[in-house]
């Protein structure tokens, strides 16, 4: 396909670049679905360790993800999308040398953060390197497919890489992924100026992600857990949740504005996602 040139530089080699880096992070949901086996024998994990080192990663995106995305909004996307890559590229060179299922944990929960910064900022540097709203289309359902391809392709990846190099080898194949996509993006990927919001808000970064941790940990845990336990991190999820919105509607310029969540097709659209994100990334 000929690149065309454009102000934007050159748009279709920035999309292949954010959706790479998209890929990239989306395997990780599920690379680890045949490697546990093979890591959990030879760093010798509880059971307790297993399901964090599985969970962690999806929640730590899950529960960061309005936070970062208000920061991406609010400061340059290229930047934090660069500074996404390159935590998870340091997180993969740590996870492949790990010596324990804690320190695992801790590699995993890095690549939840450096992917959060990606997934945040990608679809809103193609909505600026796109104007046209017909290319954006085509742009934006290339960019959601390559997410979608990245979860289908991470079981078959990382059996591949466990039976002939070692589990080690499905974090290290993310480090040359991650030096290219990065030379690649500081050269191709627009810089963009800062999105014009107002200063940040603290309480409602915190609100949001305990609102979040504790649903998705209480309800994906349920059977795992005691019942009490279980009703406690979902009835603090619902109460984070609530003083989140009640928070939201005083604030001039708020994080999330709830009045969003009245158009239909935003509220089907969220419910879509969430019912579609266990059957993809578990």
């Amino acid at each position: 396909m000929t690149i065309p040139d454009s102000p934007a530089r050159y748009p279709w080699a920035v999309l292949a670049v954010l959706c790479t880096s998209l890929f990239m992070t989306a395997i990780d949901f599920t690379v680890l679905n045949l490697a546990l086996p093979a890591l959990a024998a030879e760093l010798g994990v509880t059971d307790s360790e297993r399901l964090w080192i599985v969970d962690v990663f999806p929640l730590t995106i899950a529960a960061l993800l309005i936070t970062v995305g208000s920061l991406a909004d609010r400061y340059d996307r290229k930047r934090i999308w660069l500074a996404g890559m390159v935590v998870f590229g340091a997180a993969s060179a740590f996870a492949a040398l790990a010596w324990s299922g804690a320190a695992l944990i801790a590699a995993r929960i890095a690549l939840g953060v450096g992917a959060t910064a990606v997934i945040a900022s990608t679809i809103a540097l193609l909505r600026a390197t796109f104007p046209d709203a017909r290319r954006r289309s085509i742009a934006i359902g290339i960019w959601s497919a390559s997410s979608s391809l990245g979860a289908a392709c991470g079981p078959i990846l990382g059996g591949v890489l466990v039976e002939r190099l070692g589990w080690r080898s499905v974090f290290l194949v993310n480090i040359p992924v991650v030096a290219a996509a990065v030379t690649a993006g500081v050269l191709l990927v627009p810089r963009q100026p800062r999105g014009g919001a107002s200063r940040s808000d603290p309480a409602s970064s915190v609100l949001s992600v305990i609102a979040i941790a504790s649903l998705m940990y209480g309800l994906n845990h349920a059977g795992a857990n005691p019942a009490i336990v279980t009703a406690a991190f979902v009835v603090s999820g619902v109460a984070a949740v609530a003083a989140f919105v009640r928070r939201q509607r005083c604030l001039p310029d708020p994080l999330v504005d709830p009045a969003t969540f009245r158009r239909r097709d935003v509220t089907l659209a969220a419910g879509v996602i969430m019912a579609g994100c266990d059957t993809r990334y578990r």
